[in-house]
């Protein structure tokens, strides 16, 4: 399951007739328990949902989902609590840039010899995913549809899976993406428009100087240094051919490495090694520091490949940590791949 630290936000729209509220207010309350008694808790393990009240009129769905989007929510769950016509929400969900999934549960399990006016009263939402849905669908509004008994664990799962997903593409598109050098010439397979890249994924990026990364190396705190050397000698199996100065190189290149990621606010980030052997002054690559961001959650792309910088944070944010390969060899013998990289 998803980082509990890294839990969504999620907004439930609970909705109901606006005819019941003059022949049967109480079924609105009773609608109400049923979320809070039984679908709040059953969504406690894959999310912090919010849930101000059931609504019924167009103007109170579009407060609600307004609601949402200034809370800072990753989705819209969407649960008829009854049946509901559909152009009462779908102005607002067509509105909203939230992800949006349809949960199609009821209270009740089974029809059998009790059933009456009451159950079905208070367990007709079916009908009303119908026609919302089918709206929703003439008018190109993308949204996900899962039917379940409020009990079915995997459904809870499959929603969970949603949230997650839905946080992950908000996340990515706020992400600010930085370049040090330039694209590996002559690979085209990770060519890219960045124009387009800020319009379909919502990425933003940035060059980064190679002079500022040799200057934060120059300016790395001795101190600072020793302690991460320190580390690296705690936590890693050393070559023997790997001295202390080329471990103070690497810290040093850790510690310029981490500043531009958080003086730039960086998501993710690619460099180029052919950059860095064009300027004397360069000490070492930052290969432990990329591969010790890479396990912080911070996305890396090998070569100047924003694509993947992008694709590793994004892997990172739904099932972390991610890493950053390339296929090297095929093994035909083992029916496998051997997987390798430079140095990160």
């Amino acid at each position: 399951m998803p980082d509990v630290a890294n839990r969504p936000k999620v907004g439930l729209l609970g909705l109901t007739l606006e005819f019941y509220e003059r022949s049967g207010p109480e079924l609105r309350q009773g609608r109400e328990r049923f979320v809070r008694e039984k679908l709040l808790p059953a969504l406690a393990g894959v999310a912090d949902v919010s849930f101000e009240g059931a609504v019924f009129t167009r103007e109170a769905v579009e407060r609600a989902v307004a609601g949402f989007e200034a809370g800072g929510a990753d989705a819209i769950l969407v649960v008829l609590l009854t049946y509901s016509p559909s152009l009462i929400s779908a102005p607002a969900l067509k509105r909203t840039h939230l992800p949006i999934v349809v949960w199609n549960t009821q209270e009740l399990y089974a029809v059998d010899e009790s059933y009456g006016q009451a159950e079905l009263t208070a367990n007709h939402g079916v009908h009303g995913t119908h026609d919302l849905c089918n709206v929703l669908a003439r008018a190109a509004v993308p949204f996900e549809y899962v039917t379940s008994h409020v009990d079915d664990l995997d459904a809870v799962t499959e929603l969970g899976d949603f949230f997650q997903a839905a946080r992950a593409a908000g996340r990515l598109w706020k992400a600010r993406l930085g370049l040090l050098g330039y694209p590996f010439p002559g690979m085209g397979d990770f060519g890219l428009d960045t124009t387009h890249l800020a319009t379909s994924l919502g990425c933003a990026w940035e060059a980064l100087s190679l002079a500022d990364y040799i200057r934060r190396c120059g300016q790395a705190d001795a101190k600072q240094v020793e302690r991460l050397v320190a580390e690296y000698q705690a936590a890693y199996e050393v070559a023997p051919d790997v001295g202390e100065d080329d471990l103070a190189a690497t810290a040093r290149a850790e510690i310029a490495l981490r500043g531009m990621v958080r003086d730039h606010r960086l998501d993710a980030l690619s460099y180029q090694f052919l950059a860095f052997g064009e300027d004397e002054r360069v000490e070492t690559l930052p290969f432990v520091a990329a591969s010790r961001l890479l396990a912080e959650g911070v996305g890396f792309g090998g070569e100047g490949d924003l694509i993947a910088a992008a694709g590793s944070a994004l892997l990172g944010w739904l099932q972390p940590p991610a890493s950053f390969s390339e296929i090297f060899t095929i093994d035909f013998g083992g029916n496998a791949v051997l997987v390798s990289h430079m140095g990160e």
